[in-house]
Order: structure tokens, then sequence, then C-alpha cells
């Protein structure tokens, strides 16, 4: 059954900047009695509720993650329904983490100019997608990002476990376009009634590793650019510039050698 809950106080608290539950929300929903809406439902038989909670812009990226908490309030006195007892109170963390990327030359110097965008693997529908749009639509507040062109640090904010994908979509000037980096962020926590981060990792099993800070729960990695310009591995003009070329010294080459045996020959 599909319910909606009420805002409440808990122990005399409202939710303010200054109480126990800064930036958060209570609810309460009150089922009534089960025998009268439920009259299926006998005795030992089990009653499950669940909760959904999306982390908003309050949300804290570090090592104590964010806690979500339930409890439930019952009666089993059917002649004394204020006769009531309660449950522990069930503890969730949920952890977000911080990318931060940092653009630098060939003599590891800051380096302007760049701009990145950053995907994850949704292996739901086998796409790709920017970050910045994972839950658009949905009334809830996106993974964002900090940095752009005038600057050469680039960070984002509010990602999780998964699969991702770095691509430099402005290249500066005079600098070769990095190949898109494929990397799996993945985190390690205690368990029990305070959970607590203890690992977290940022690589593509390879080459690249990113630098880990558990306490900020915070990955950095340095991206290197190398100065110069590619050249067309095939096709286009590049190509087609340098076959002329290079055809032109072969038979220049062949008319020279030709001219030079006739003259020996004389």
């Amino acid at each position: 059954t599909a319910v909606t809950g009420s805002k409440i106080t808990v122990d005399g608290q409202e939710v303010t900047l200054n109480s126990a539950y800064d930036n958060g929300t209570i609810w309460s929903y009150d089922c009534g009695n089960l025998k009268e809406t439920h009259p299926e439902l006998k005795a030992e038989d089990t009653i499950r509720v669940e909760y959904t909670a999306t982390l908003n812009t309050h949300a804290l990226i570090g090592s104590t993650g964010n806690k979500n908490q339930h409890r439930v309030i019952f009666s089993n006195n059917p002649t004394s329904p204020s006769d009531l007892n309660s449950s522990a109170y069930d503890v969730n963390v949920v952890y977000t983490y911080k990318a931060v990327f940092n653009k630098v030359n060939e003599k590891e110097q800051p380096l302007i100019g760049a701009d990145f965008a950053l995907e994850k693997y949704i292996a739901s529908t086998d796409t790709w997608v920017d970050v910045t749009e994972l839950h658009t639509g949905n009334d809830v507040n996106n993974p964002y990002k900090t940095g752009d062109t005038s600057g050469s640090t680039f960070a984002f904010y509010g990602l999780d476990d998964g699969r991702y994908k770095l691509t430099e979509i402005v290249t500066p000037a005079g600098y070769n376009t990095i190949d898109p980096i494929e990397f799996e962020i993945n985190a390690t926590h205690t368990d029990g009634d305070v959970p607590e981060l203890t690992e977290l990792s940022g690589t593509d099993g390879d080459s690249f590793t990113m630098e880990s800070d558990v306490t900020l729960a915070t990955l950095t990695s340095t991206i290197k650019n190398q100065p110069g310009v590619v050249l067309p591995a095939s096709g286009g003009m590049g190509t087609t510039l340098l076959y002329v070329v290079g055809g032109i010294l072969v038979v220049g080459s062949a008319v020279a050698l030709v001219v030079k045996r006739r003259a020996q020959a004389e």
C-alpha cells in the first residue's frame, strides 16, 4: 500500500538549522488499526515497511556519510491501544563522493583552456549519461560540476559507486586532445550501527589511478596534455597532401637519377 506521511516534530525539536535534524525532514505515518483495515492478517504475519530517500544539496561528502533512520511504534494490546512498544532505530548511511581533475601541461604546470564532461555507465539501458543529467525530470538534485575553460581544476560532486568516463570536450590551443578515460569508483565501509567509509578508489585497473582521501570522500587525478598536433591517421586532406608530396619526391628522384646516368654515359 503506497502511503504519504506528514512532517512532524521529534523529541520536541522542529527541523531547523539549529536542531539535531539540521537540514533534515522527519516524517510520520499512522496506519491505524491493521486488524480493521486488513482483516486477513493473522498472528505471526510479517508486516514490512519500505521507504525511499534521495540525497539533496545538503548531503555531506565525507567518511561519516548521511544517516537515515526509522523505527516503528506499535501496540499489540487490543484492549489498550495506548499500550505502545517501539522497535529499535534501523539506521542506513548513504555516501556520496567528489572527483577532482587537475589539468596540467607537459611540465606539470596548471593548464587552462580545457573543459571536461563526466559520464556514468547505466547498465540497465546500456548507455552513458552525463552525470549532471542523471536525474533530470525526477525532481531531485543532480550531481554537479565546477570548473570551466578559465581554470585548470574541474570537480564533480554527488557521485556514487560505478563506472565512469572522462572526456576532454575542449582542448587547450596547441595541445593534443587526450583519449577518453574509463574508470571505476569503488568504496568499502564498515557495517553495524554506525557504518563508516574505510576505503575509496578510482582506477581503470591499469595506468589510471586516482589519489584517495577517505576522510573527505574525494578522489583526485592529474590530467596531462602534450603539446603539438596529431596528424590524421587516415583519410582527409592531411594524408592526401602527404601522398601528393611523397609522389612528387619519388618522381623527382627518378628523374634526377636518369639525368645523372645519362651525364655519366656521355
